[in-house]
């Protein structure tokens, strides 16, 4: 008479051990709000997540930007593909695109700095304008031998940043202008150069007027002047 045979299941190469191991999870830990945020931080942010169809942006240039990331990401189409972008200008960290649509570049609605459709940087307008002057007022101080401050911003509090604001405040107050962003460096012992953007509804507002304003304070030897005027000015 041969032996019954021996019943086999799952577990019967495992020792308790690894039985132990393998046993369900407590019910509390699907309730656990800790147990919740490290599943988030070591299973899902650091693995694939879904971010969206390609047919969302099915043409060269499409963008959808992602209400769930607040709008800091968007998903864009490119000349190689679809990609997935950050969509803040990385010089004050403002929002480039708004929901969808289509674009042949990124432009910052807020001083105008321009990325091609893979997020390369293309142009910067105010650095753009202001940079050649700026480099030849640094190789002028570098023969004077006055480099150790040279073409480093000034903070706000400083006496001729707060000069150039009140320029402004008191020359453009009747036709509501206003700074929108201002750099200022100081380029030589006692000289300076200003990089500003302002808003107006002066229709008639140029760089040269601006310039005439800021002429009252010899120490400012240069300025960059960028003017948006306001719908309907």
């Amino acid at each position: 008479m041969n032996a019954p045979e021996a019943r086999i299941t799952r577990r019967s190469n495992l020792d308790a051990a690894q039985i132990g191991r393998t046993a369900p999870l407590p019910i509390s830990w699907y309730f656990d709000p800790g147990w919740f945020e490290r599943e988030m931080l070591l299973l899902f942010e650091k693995g694939p997540g879904y971010v969206g169809h390609e047919l969302m942006v099915p043409n060269v240039g499409d963008y959808y930007t992602l209400p769930w990331t607040e709008h800091g990401k968007v998903l864009l189409r490119g000349e190689q593909g679809v990609g997935l972008l950050s969509n803040t200008c990385r010089h004050r960290q403002g929002l480039l695109l708004e929901g969808k649509g289509n674009a042949q570049n990124i432009v910052c609605p807020l001083h105008r700095w321009t990325y091609d459709l893979d997020g390369k940087l293309l142009g910067a307008a105010m650095v753009a304008t202001g940079g050649e002057h700026l480099a030849h007022l640094l190789a002028w101080a570098i023969q004077r031998g006055e480099t150790a401050q040279s073409l480093l911003q000034l903070p706000f509090y400083h006496p001729v940043v707060e000069e150039i604001r009140e320029v402004i405040a008191e020359r453009g107050a009747a036709s509501e202008t206003a700074i929108a962003d201002l750099h200022v460096w100081r380029v030589g012992k006692g000289s300076y150069a200003c990089a500003l953007s302002l808003v107006t509804h002066d229709e008639r507002l140029t760089a040269n007027d601006v310039r005439k304003w800021l002429a009252i304070h010899d120490e400012i030897v240069h300025s960059t002047i960028e003017i948006h005027r306001c719908p309907g000015a």
